[in-house]
């Protein structure tokens, strides 16, 4: 998500900003209640619609995982960003300066500058550990 928001094209940054900022704003219960019944609801129609029969229901435990984890997508999204932001330019400089690809130089370079900024300090030690 926080990549998302941080993309150049504005469609996505849009949609996982109005994502992460709506369910950062809505309440866990009524979350919960919305990918229970909202879900039901769209899980029947699709299978009305698709196998011509009605089949299908979520489970109270599985719509709050869902929700749950949604929920905490958003809140996170939000702390990755500013791990993101707070990575120096240059150091996308360098990669690209040493030929490195998009992808290699996230993966070896800005990753793990990013867990290191975006994790509260008592979780830095044990990280350090392994």
């Amino acid at each position: 998500m926080a990549l998302l928001i941080n993309d150049r094209k504005a469609i996505l940054a849009g949609a996982a900003t109005t994502f992460a900022t709506t369910f950062r704003a809505l309440p866990e219960l009524l979350t919960i209640f919305i990918i229970y019944y909202g879900g039901q609801i769209l899980l029947q129609t699709v299978s009305q619609t698709l196998l011509g029969e009605v089949r299908g229901e979520i489970s109270g435990f599985l719509a709050g995982v869902i929700a749950l984890g949604i929920v905490f997508a958003s809140f996170a999204s939000e702390i990755f960003v500013a791990a993101l932001s707070a990575i120096p330019r240059g150091q996308h400089e360098a990669a690209a300066a040493l030929g490195l690809s998009r992808a290699r130089t996230f993966i070896s370079i800005v990753a793990p500058q990013l867990w290191r900024l975006a994790l509260p300090r008592s979780w830095q030690s044990l990280v350090c550990l392994a």
